[in-house]
């Protein structure tokens, strides 16, 4: 699944759906900084990002599927 104007609109919506996305995407951040600082050649550049947009793109195909089956976040927030 792409994300569509339309998909982007319903995460919009949905708060907690929503807020577990900007939490992947602080912790993938984190992950992509370190990796980039660690592997610091173009062609290393390229494919873990190639690699990490994949990823995501899995996580927020789950998070999406998740969300139309009445989503609810595993935590709380404090």
């Amino acid at each position: 699944m792409k994300l569509t104007n339309s998909t982007l609109k319903k995460i919009k919506k949905n708060a907690p759906l929503k807020r577990a996305l900007m939490d992947l995407f602080d912790k993938s951040q984190y992950t992509i900084e370190s990796y980039l600082n660690k592997n610091n050649t173009e062609l290393c550049r390229y494919d873990s990002l190639q690699v990490i947009s994949a990823y995501l793109e899995c996580e927020i195909n789950d998070l999406l599927t998740e969300s139309t089956l009445d989503f609810k976040p595993i935590y709380q927030s404090s």
